[in-house]
């Protein structure tokens, strides 16, 4: 995606995220998520308390002050464009900073989280929609209940109801790869609570009711190496006795990570991408 630069090191802030160049807008909601390793959450909230007091700074994740600003898409809801009239209300006001909205500054949003994983799975089919219902039934946030008649069921809220997927901590949705193959997109949230194997099976198991198959596998930017092994316990056929080149290798072939191109573990694993030079640039 246009203005998107990812850059991982031990530390370092990740993902700062800028409205494209071409659109004559002011400056969209920045959010620079600290992806960071080995740091306590006491240590980012002294952190982010650190901020100048100039800056509109809301904290979500794990360094979230109240529930409802847990999730950031709830934070970004509303768009650039929606943030003059949310920032100043009680509910949405800043963890930092004056509830004064400033067209020239924007706001940022900060959140201490687990790395997030971004993992495609590549079906062999050029329906989109096929991809998509996958991805409703495994995404946390899962698919909107509807009637008979195939109307949405709405809430005493007036709300649509969600009928939950199968998994914690993972945001799914129907993509196309390229124009004749239909992928599973999504981004880990946590890979201790739901791992690569976990939706990789999921996919394969409900794309076989569909009479398709999983061709392909693809990460975006760095995985853990944590992730990596528990992936590969799951493929190899003697994972206790396996070293973590043997796991990790066990897991490039269950997860088909070697069939649209290489995969380097020793660039794409943030351990071992750390070792051999400290950090990586991914645009």
């Amino acid at each position: 995606m246009g203005g998107r630069r990812v850059f991982h090191q031990r530390g370092a802030p990740a993902a700062t995220r800028v409205r494209p160049s071409h659109h004559a807008l002011p400056p969209e909601v920045t959010l620079p998520d600290l992806e960071l390793l080995q740091r306590p959450q006491d240590l980012l909230a002294r952190l982010f308390a650190a901020m100048p007091t100039r800056v509109r700074h809301v904290l979500y994740a794990k360094a979230a002050r109240d529930e409802q600003r847990v999730r950031l898409p709830d934070i970004r809801r509303g768009e650039y464009e929606g943030l003059e009239g949310k920032i100043t209300t009680e509910q949405w006001k800043p963890d930092f900073g004056p509830a004064v909205f400033n067209p020239k500054t924007g706001a940022t949003a900060s959140g201490a989280r687990q790395i997030l994983i971004a993992y495609n799975v590549n079906l062999n089919t050029a329906v989109k929609s096929e991809a998509n219902k996958i991805a409703g039934i495994i995404r946390t946030s899962g698919v909107i209940e509807r009637d008979e008649n195939g109307d949405k069921v709405l809430g005493k809220d007036g709300r649509p109801n969600r009928v939950p997927g199968m998994f914690d901590a993972l945001q799914a949705a129907g993509w196309m790869y390229n124009e004749s193959t239909a992928q599973v997109s999504m981004n880990l949230l946590d890979h201790s609570t739901t791992g690569l194997h976990s939706v990789t099976e999921a996919i394969r198991s409900e794309a076989s009711f569909l009479g398709l198959e999983v061709v392909a596998g693809e990460l975006v930017g760095l995985v853990p190496l944590q992730a990596m092994i528990n992936a590969g316990s799951h493929y190899h056929e003697n994972p206790d006795e396996a070293v973590d080149q043997e796991l990790v290798h066990a897991a490039i072939t269950g997860l088909k990570l070697d069939v649209l191109d290489d995969f380097d573990p020793s660039s794409s694993i943030i351990e071992w991408a750390i070792s051999n030079g400290g950090g990586t640039v991914d645009e």
